[in-house]
C-alpha cells in the first residue's frame, strides 16, 4: 500500500487576540470530545511537535493571543479521520480536510457526519464549524 500526503499550511497574520468561545447548551448532536492537556501534551510529544501555542499557556495568550491552549489541527483530523473509518465500516481510500476556525483545550467538541456523502466535521461548544473533512472508501 502507498500512502501519499500534501499539506497546504496557511498561517494566521498577527493582529487582534482572538476572543474567547462561549458554551453553548444546544450544540449537542454528534460525538463529544473533550481535548484535555494532557491530550495535548502526549499528541505534541507523539507528533515531535514543539509549538508552544499546545503547551505554554502563558506564550499562547501573551504572544499568539489565543484565550487558552490551542488544539492541534492534525490530532482533530485524526479524529474526524476515525468517525469516518466507523461511518464507512471499511478502510477509506482518502481523506482530506480543512481546518475553519481553532479549537481550545478543555472545550467540547461534537464530531459528527457531514451533510454530503463521505463528509464529516468537527464543530465547537459555540456551533462554529472547527474543521470539515471528506474521504471516499477503498
Amino acid at each position: 500500500m502507498r500512502l501519499v500526503e500534501r499539506q497546504t499550511i496557511v498561517y494566521r497574520e498577527a493582529g487582534d487576540a482572538t476572543a474567547p468561545v462561549a458554551v453553548r447548551a444546544d450544540v449537542a448532536e454528534g460525538e463529544l470530545w473533550t481535548p484535555s492537556r494532557v491530550d495535548l501534551f502526549r499528541f505534541s510529544a507523539a507528533t515531535f511537535n514543539s509549538h508552544r501555542i499546545h503547551y505554554d499557556l502563558p506564550y499562547a495568550k501573551g504572544e499568539e493571543g489565543y484565550p487558552d491552549l490551542v488544539v492541534h489541527g492534525p490530532f482533530t483530523a485524526a479524529k474526524l479521520c476515525g468517525l469516518a473509518q466507523r461511518l464507512a465500516g471499511a478502510a477509506l481510500a482518502s481523506f482530506s480536510f480543512r481546518a475553519m476556525a481553532p479549537l481550545f483545550v478543555d472545550q467540547p467538541v461534537r464530531l459528527r457526519k457531514g451533510e454530503a456523502q463521505g463528509a464529516v466535521a468537527a464543530f465547537r461548544c459555540d456551533g462554529e464549524t472547527a474543521m470539515t473533512a471528506s474521504f471516499e472508501v477503498a
